[in-house]
Protein backbone atom coordinates (compact mmCIF):
# COMPACT_ATOMS: atom_id res chain seq x y z
CA UNK A 1 0.00 0.00 0.00
CA UNK A 2 1.19 3.82 -1.01
CA UNK A 3 2.10 6.04 1.91
CA UNK A 4 3.74 6.17 5.15
CA UNK A 5 1.04 5.33 7.34
CA UNK A 6 -0.38 1.92 8.55
CA UNK A 7 -3.85 0.97 6.89
CA UNK A 8 -7.19 1.98 9.04
CA UNK A 9 -5.74 4.22 11.18
CA UNK A 10 -6.66 7.88 10.08
CA UNK A 11 -10.06 8.80 8.90
CA UNK A 12 -11.34 11.52 6.26
CA UNK A 13 -14.65 11.94 5.35
CA UNK A 14 -16.02 14.62 2.48
CA UNK A 15 -19.54 15.88 4.00
CA UNK A 16 -21.20 17.71 1.08
CA UNK A 17 -24.40 19.80 1.24
CA UNK A 18 -26.55 17.53 0.12
CA UNK A 19 -26.49 15.06 3.16
CA UNK A 20 -24.70 11.93 1.78
CA UNK A 21 -22.69 11.26 4.90
CA UNK A 22 -25.17 9.39 7.28
CA UNK A 23 -23.72 5.55 5.80
CA UNK A 24 -20.39 7.16 5.76
CA UNK A 25 -20.50 8.29 8.89
CA UNK A 26 -22.07 4.93 10.30
CA UNK A 27 -20.11 2.73 8.55
CA UNK A 28 -17.04 4.88 9.88
CA UNK A 29 -18.32 4.46 13.49
CA UNK A 30 -19.15 0.86 13.53
CA UNK A 31 -15.22 0.33 12.11
CA UNK A 32 -13.86 2.26 14.61
CA UNK A 33 -16.01 0.12 17.23
CA UNK A 34 -14.80 -3.19 15.77
CA UNK A 35 -10.88 -1.40 15.41
CA UNK A 36 -10.35 0.04 18.85
CA UNK A 37 -7.34 2.52 19.85
CA UNK A 38 -6.15 1.12 16.28
CA UNK A 39 -7.77 4.21 14.68
CA UNK A 40 -6.29 7.64 15.93
CA UNK A 41 -8.11 9.96 14.30
CA UNK A 42 -11.40 11.03 12.31
CA UNK A 43 -11.79 13.89 10.46
CA UNK A 44 -14.86 15.66 8.96
CA UNK A 45 -14.84 18.12 5.69
CA UNK A 46 -16.33 20.02 3.82
CA UNK A 47 -14.97 22.04 0.87
CA UNK A 48 -16.64 25.44 0.58
CA UNK A 49 -16.26 25.70 -3.84
CA UNK A 50 -17.95 26.99 -6.78
CA UNK A 51 -22.04 27.23 -5.26
CA UNK A 52 -20.96 29.57 -2.68
CA UNK A 53 -18.73 31.55 -4.43
CA UNK A 54 -20.92 32.16 -6.99
CA UNK A 55 -23.95 33.20 -4.42
CA UNK A 56 -21.54 35.39 -2.84
CA UNK A 57 -20.20 37.44 -5.85
CA UNK A 58 -22.11 37.59 -8.68
CA UNK A 59 -23.17 41.10 -8.39
CA UNK A 60 -18.99 41.57 -7.19
CA UNK A 61 -16.64 42.40 -10.71
CA UNK A 62 -13.19 42.51 -9.09
CA UNK A 63 -10.40 40.01 -8.60
CA UNK A 64 -11.45 36.41 -6.45
CA UNK A 65 -8.27 36.10 -4.69
CA UNK A 66 -8.52 40.11 -3.16
CA UNK A 67 -12.46 39.81 -2.55
CA UNK A 68 -11.61 36.75 -1.02
CA UNK A 69 -9.34 38.24 1.68
CA UNK A 70 -11.43 41.24 2.72
CA UNK A 71 -13.03 41.91 6.21
CA UNK A 72 -16.42 41.73 4.46
CA UNK A 73 -16.17 38.49 2.52
CA UNK A 74 -14.47 37.02 5.86
CA UNK A 75 -17.70 37.74 8.00
CA UNK A 76 -20.16 36.60 5.19
CA UNK A 77 -18.30 33.19 5.00
CA UNK A 78 -18.03 32.72 8.92
CA UNK A 79 -21.89 33.49 8.69
CA UNK A 80 -22.23 31.17 6.17
CA UNK A 81 -20.13 28.32 8.03
CA UNK A 82 -21.82 28.62 11.44
CA UNK A 83 -25.25 28.78 9.73
CA UNK A 84 -25.33 26.08 6.79
CA UNK A 85 -22.50 23.85 7.31
CA UNK A 86 -21.15 23.30 11.14
CA UNK A 87 -24.73 22.29 11.67
CA UNK A 88 -24.10 19.14 8.96
CA UNK A 89 -20.50 18.48 10.28
CA UNK A 90 -21.97 18.09 13.90
CA UNK A 91 -24.68 15.65 13.11
CA UNK A 92 -22.33 13.76 10.72
CA UNK A 93 -19.78 13.69 14.50
CA UNK A 94 -22.67 12.50 16.79
CA UNK A 95 -23.19 9.61 14.17
CA UNK A 96 -19.84 8.88 14.61
CA UNK A 97 -19.88 8.94 18.40
CA UNK A 98 -23.30 6.89 18.27
CA UNK A 99 -21.55 4.20 16.73
CA UNK A 100 -19.31 3.26 18.94
CA UNK A 101 -16.26 5.66 17.55
CA UNK A 102 -14.19 6.31 20.72
CA UNK A 103 -11.25 8.03 18.70
CA UNK A 104 -10.96 11.66 18.53
CA UNK A 105 -12.96 13.77 15.79
CA UNK A 106 -12.22 17.04 14.21
CA UNK A 107 -14.02 19.11 11.25
CA UNK A 108 -12.71 21.24 8.86
CA UNK A 109 -13.75 23.60 6.36
CA UNK A 110 -11.67 24.40 3.39
CA UNK A 111 -11.87 26.46 0.10
CA UNK A 112 -11.84 25.52 -3.61
CA UNK A 113 -12.31 22.50 -5.83
CA UNK A 114 -13.78 19.94 -3.61
CA UNK A 115 -11.65 17.11 -5.21
CA UNK A 116 -7.71 19.16 -4.86
CA UNK A 117 -8.86 20.16 -1.40
CA UNK A 118 -9.84 16.47 -0.28
CA UNK A 119 -6.83 15.17 -2.24
CA UNK A 120 -4.37 18.11 -0.24
CA UNK A 121 -6.14 17.71 2.56
CA UNK A 122 -5.71 14.07 3.12
CA UNK A 123 -1.57 13.79 2.06
CA UNK A 124 -1.04 16.69 4.17
CA UNK A 125 -2.39 14.85 6.63
CA UNK A 126 -1.20 11.41 5.81
CA UNK A 127 -4.75 10.27 6.63
CA UNK A 128 -5.14 5.71 5.28
CA UNK A 129 -9.12 6.19 4.77
CA UNK A 130 -11.16 8.26 2.82
CA UNK A 131 -14.62 7.07 3.10
CA UNK A 132 -17.37 8.43 1.19
CA UNK A 133 -20.66 7.74 -0.50
CA UNK A 134 -21.67 6.37 -4.15
CA UNK A 135 -23.25 8.41 -6.26
CA UNK A 136 -25.60 7.02 -8.92
CA UNK A 137 -23.52 8.72 -12.33
CA UNK A 138 -22.91 6.49 -15.21
CA UNK A 139 -19.27 6.24 -16.20
CA UNK A 140 -19.91 8.16 -19.71
CA UNK A 141 -21.34 10.90 -16.79
CA UNK A 142 -18.63 10.55 -14.41
CA UNK A 143 -16.03 10.92 -17.06
CA UNK A 144 -17.32 13.71 -18.53
CA UNK A 145 -19.10 15.92 -16.15
CA UNK A 146 -17.04 14.45 -12.64
CA UNK A 147 -18.18 13.31 -9.09
CA UNK A 148 -15.89 13.54 -6.24
CA UNK A 149 -16.15 9.80 -5.88
CA UNK A 150 -14.68 9.37 -9.56
CA UNK A 151 -12.13 12.47 -9.01
CA UNK A 152 -10.92 10.67 -6.36
CA UNK A 153 -10.43 7.31 -8.03
CA UNK A 154 -8.61 8.80 -10.77
CA UNK A 155 -6.68 10.47 -8.26
CA UNK A 156 -2.94 9.57 -7.45
CA UNK A 157 -4.04 10.08 -3.51
CA UNK A 158 -2.40 6.82 -1.64
CA UNK A 159 -5.50 6.41 1.33
CA UNK A 160 -7.40 3.44 0.31
CA UNK A 161 -11.22 4.50 -0.82
CA UNK A 162 -14.01 3.23 0.51
CA UNK A 163 -17.33 3.66 -1.87
CA UNK A 164 -20.13 3.01 0.99
CA UNK A 165 -22.96 1.11 -0.83
CA UNK A 166 -27.06 1.17 -0.56
CA UNK A 167 -26.77 -1.43 2.25
CA UNK A 168 -24.04 -0.21 3.87
CA UNK A 169 -24.20 -1.36 7.70
CA UNK A 170 -26.43 0.35 10.01
CA UNK A 171 -25.81 1.94 13.12
CA UNK A 172 -24.40 -0.17 16.00
CA UNK A 173 -23.99 -3.40 13.66
CA UNK A 174 -20.59 -5.66 12.25
CA UNK A 175 -19.33 -3.42 9.85
CA UNK A 176 -18.24 -6.34 7.50
CA UNK A 177 -20.51 -10.08 7.69
CA UNK A 178 -20.49 -11.65 4.22
CA UNK A 179 -17.06 -10.08 1.90
CA UNK A 180 -15.32 -10.46 -0.87
CA UNK A 181 -11.42 -9.99 -1.90
CA UNK A 182 -10.81 -9.87 -5.65
CA UNK A 183 -7.49 -11.18 -5.87
CA UNK A 184 -5.19 -11.42 -9.26
CA UNK A 185 -1.18 -11.25 -7.46
CA UNK A 186 -0.59 -7.51 -8.18
CA UNK A 187 0.98 -5.25 -5.54
CA UNK A 188 -2.75 -3.28 -4.97
CA UNK A 189 -4.33 -6.99 -5.19
CA UNK A 190 -2.28 -7.50 -1.76
CA UNK A 191 -2.27 -3.78 -0.21
CA UNK A 192 -6.40 -4.89 -0.13
CA UNK A 193 -5.97 -8.37 1.37
CA UNK A 194 -3.94 -7.00 3.74
CA UNK A 195 -6.35 -3.91 4.52
CA UNK A 196 -9.21 -6.54 4.32
CA UNK A 197 -6.97 -9.40 7.01
CA UNK A 198 -6.72 -5.93 9.63
CA UNK A 199 -10.66 -5.15 9.47
CA UNK A 200 -12.27 -8.27 9.13
CA UNK A 201 -9.75 -9.53 12.41
CA UNK A 202 -11.52 -6.82 14.02
CA UNK A 203 -14.91 -8.23 13.56
CA UNK A 204 -14.62 -11.64 13.40
CA UNK A 205 -17.04 -12.98 15.41
CA UNK A 206 -19.76 -11.53 13.12
CA UNK A 207 -18.12 -12.84 10.01
CA UNK A 208 -20.28 -15.30 7.72
CA UNK A 209 -18.33 -15.18 4.69
CA UNK A 210 -15.44 -14.49 3.43
CA UNK A 211 -14.39 -15.28 -0.58
CA UNK A 212 -11.47 -15.10 -1.74
CA UNK A 213 -11.95 -14.47 -5.77
CA UNK A 214 -8.98 -15.20 -8.45
CA UNK A 215 -10.47 -14.16 -11.84
CA UNK A 216 -8.17 -15.97 -14.88
CA UNK A 217 -7.49 -14.32 -17.38
CA UNK A 218 -8.07 -15.29 -20.76
CA UNK A 219 -5.71 -14.16 -22.61
CA UNK A 220 -3.26 -16.11 -20.67
CA UNK A 221 -4.93 -19.72 -20.87
CA UNK A 222 -6.85 -18.96 -24.13
CA UNK A 223 -7.30 -22.53 -25.06
CA UNK A 224 -7.90 -24.22 -21.89
CA UNK A 225 -10.79 -21.26 -21.71
CA UNK A 226 -12.11 -21.87 -25.50
CA UNK A 227 -12.68 -25.47 -24.36
CA UNK A 228 -14.36 -24.97 -21.58
CA UNK A 229 -11.84 -25.76 -19.03
CA UNK A 230 -10.62 -23.51 -15.97
CA UNK A 231 -7.15 -24.70 -15.43
CA UNK A 232 -5.76 -24.33 -11.46
CA UNK A 233 -2.12 -24.53 -11.49
CA UNK A 234 0.59 -23.73 -8.97
CA UNK A 235 0.29 -19.92 -10.74
CA UNK A 236 -3.25 -19.99 -9.92
CA UNK A 237 -3.01 -21.04 -5.78
CA UNK A 238 -0.13 -18.90 -5.48
CA UNK A 239 -2.37 -15.57 -5.69
CA UNK A 240 -4.29 -17.11 -2.54
CA UNK A 241 -1.57 -17.91 -0.11
CA UNK A 242 -0.47 -14.07 1.11
CA UNK A 243 -3.98 -13.51 1.45
CA UNK A 244 -5.24 -16.03 3.41
CA UNK A 245 -2.35 -16.36 5.76
CA UNK A 246 -2.75 -12.63 6.17
CA UNK A 247 -6.61 -13.34 7.23
CA UNK A 248 -6.06 -16.69 9.26
CA UNK A 249 -2.91 -14.24 11.03
CA UNK A 250 -5.75 -11.67 12.22
CA UNK A 251 -8.13 -13.95 13.85
CA UNK A 252 -10.21 -14.84 10.85
CA UNK A 253 -11.76 -18.22 11.20
CA UNK A 254 -10.64 -20.56 8.36
CA UNK A 255 -14.07 -21.71 8.55
CA UNK A 256 -15.65 -18.91 6.93
CA UNK A 257 -13.11 -18.80 3.95
CA UNK A 258 -13.56 -19.56 1.01
CA UNK A 259 -11.34 -19.72 -1.98
CA UNK A 260 -12.88 -19.49 -6.04
CA UNK A 261 -11.41 -19.37 -9.27
CA UNK A 262 -13.56 -18.12 -11.98
CA UNK A 263 -12.49 -17.90 -15.64
CA UNK A 264 -14.42 -17.49 -18.83
CA UNK A 265 -15.69 -14.25 -19.14
CA UNK A 266 -15.67 -10.61 -18.77
CA UNK A 267 -13.66 -10.34 -15.02
CA UNK A 268 -16.34 -7.50 -13.13
CA UNK A 269 -19.17 -9.32 -14.42
CA UNK A 270 -17.91 -12.69 -12.72
CA UNK A 271 -17.27 -10.57 -9.77
CA UNK A 272 -20.14 -9.10 -9.76
CA UNK A 273 -21.81 -12.02 -9.89
CA UNK A 274 -20.35 -13.46 -6.60
CA UNK A 275 -20.87 -10.33 -5.02
CA UNK A 276 -24.74 -10.65 -5.39
CA UNK A 277 -24.71 -14.86 -5.09
CA UNK A 278 -23.35 -14.54 -1.59
CA UNK A 279 -24.89 -10.97 -0.94
CA UNK A 280 -21.16 -9.43 0.21
CA UNK A 281 -22.21 -6.01 2.60
CA UNK A 282 -18.36 -5.38 1.12
CA UNK A 283 -16.07 -5.40 -1.44
CA UNK A 284 -11.82 -5.18 -1.39
CA UNK A 285 -10.37 -4.39 -4.49
CA UNK A 286 -6.54 -2.75 -5.79
CA UNK A 287 -7.24 -0.26 -8.33
CA UNK A 288 -5.01 1.32 -11.04
CA UNK A 289 -4.01 4.61 -11.89
CA UNK A 290 -5.76 5.02 -15.34
CA UNK A 291 -6.57 7.97 -16.17
CA UNK A 292 -10.77 9.10 -17.02
CA UNK A 293 -10.15 9.00 -20.18
CA UNK A 294 -8.99 5.43 -20.25
CA UNK A 295 -11.19 4.23 -18.19
CA UNK A 296 -14.04 5.37 -20.42
CA UNK A 297 -12.67 3.99 -23.61
CA UNK A 298 -10.71 0.98 -22.25
CA UNK A 299 -12.25 0.05 -18.93
CA UNK A 300 -10.93 -2.00 -15.71
CA UNK A 301 -12.37 -4.05 -13.69
CA UNK A 302 -12.93 -1.43 -10.46
CA UNK A 303 -14.67 0.62 -12.46
CA UNK A 304 -16.96 -2.59 -14.17
CA UNK A 305 -17.13 -3.49 -10.60
CA UNK A 306 -17.84 -0.15 -9.05
CA UNK A 307 -20.70 0.29 -12.41
CA UNK A 308 -22.37 -2.79 -12.12
CA UNK A 309 -23.24 -3.32 -8.21
CA UNK A 310 -24.41 -0.47 -5.99
CA UNK A 311 -25.13 -2.18 -2.53
CA UNK A 312 -21.83 -3.47 -1.24
CA UNK A 313 -19.39 -1.17 0.17
CA UNK A 314 -16.24 -1.22 -2.19
CA UNK A 315 -12.56 -0.72 -0.81
CA UNK A 316 -10.28 0.16 -3.32
CA UNK A 317 -6.73 0.29 -2.97
CA UNK A 318 -2.89 1.52 -4.58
Amino acid sequence: MGGDFRPLTKFLLPVDMNESFRRPAALTGNMAGVLGDRVERVTFLHVMGGRYLGEHMKNIDVRADFVLETDLFKRLRQQYIEKEIRPLLEEAQGTLTSCGCKAPSDLEVRDGKPVKEIIRFSTEGSYSTIIIERRGLSSLHRALFGSVSAGLLHSNVAATIYLVGSEAAAAKHAPVRRCLLALDGSIPSEAAAGEAAVLLGGCREGLETVILLHVIGADRYAEQVAAGQCPVDKDVQSVFELPKRSLLEHGVPESVIQEDVRCGGNPADLIVEEVEKAGCDMVFMGRQGRSALKELFMGSVSQGVINKTSKPTIALTK
